[in-house]
């Protein structure tokens, strides 16, 4: 049997404690879900609480590609009754929909106990990540008038992930070797070569003083 190490026992209670938070998250966003529900007259479905429970099981943003293809491993459902769902979530809060690439697709979060974050976007391949430093945000936040009313809070940065820029390096260094394949290699001056040559400058001299 493995002996556990402290720093392996303090991992897995603060995985253990991870899931349990998300657990009463979820409790809590079916809660708020169902009085919304309620309020508005609409019926309580399956795919509802599937999309909600998925958004909330997730450690950062997702677009509604990649969270159809989550859903349609556990459970039969359109794209078109995905993106209802969250139409749905967004107008009852329990969802925010975030645009973080000009003229490029939306992601979606969830919206309780969501610490101001901020969020990384490779110019590549499109991966978002979050920043979850909320003390630092916080500090920045402090500089906005008390009188103003913040309805959404988005901090970007874009740039380029490791696996795109190993990508990148991997692609140019290809590039080099195939360069230098096909770059032919100059004749080599051999000891016959050379004297044909002289030979050759000897006889242009003779001509000329002829």
């Amino acid at each position: 049997m493995t002996k556990r190490t402290p720093s392996d026992q303090r991992d897995r209670m603060v995985s253990e404690l991870r899931l349990r938070k998300k657990s009463e998250w979820i409790d809590e966003a079916f809660q708020t879900l169902e009085a919304y529900l309620k309020k508005n007259k609409l019926r309580q479905t399956v795919e509802r609480k599937a999309v909600l429970e998925t958004i909330y099981r997730l450690n950062g943003p997702v677009d509604i590609e990649t969270l159809y293809q989550l859903m349609d491993m556990d459970m039969h459902v359109s794209k078109t009754t995905v993106y209802n769902v969250l139409e749905l979530l967004v107008k009852a809060k329990l969802v925010r929909q975030v645009s973080l690439i000009e003229g490029g697709m939306s992601f979606y979060e969830r919206t309780i106990h969501q610490q101001p974050h901020g969020f990384t976007v490779c110019r590549y391949c499109g991966k978002v990540t979050a920043i979850n430093r909320p003390e630092e945000i916080g500090e920045w936040l402090e500089g906005v008038p008390k009188t103003f009313r913040i309805e959404k809070i988005s901090f970007v940065v874009h740039g380029i992930c490791k696996k795109c820029q190993d990508a990148e390096r991997k692609a140019i260094k290809r590039m080099e070797e195939r360069r230098r394949q096909h770059v032919p290699n100059p004749p080599k001056r051999t000891s016959e070569t050379t004297a044909k040559a002289g030979t050759s400058q000897t006889d242009s001299k003779k001509t000329k003083k002829t």
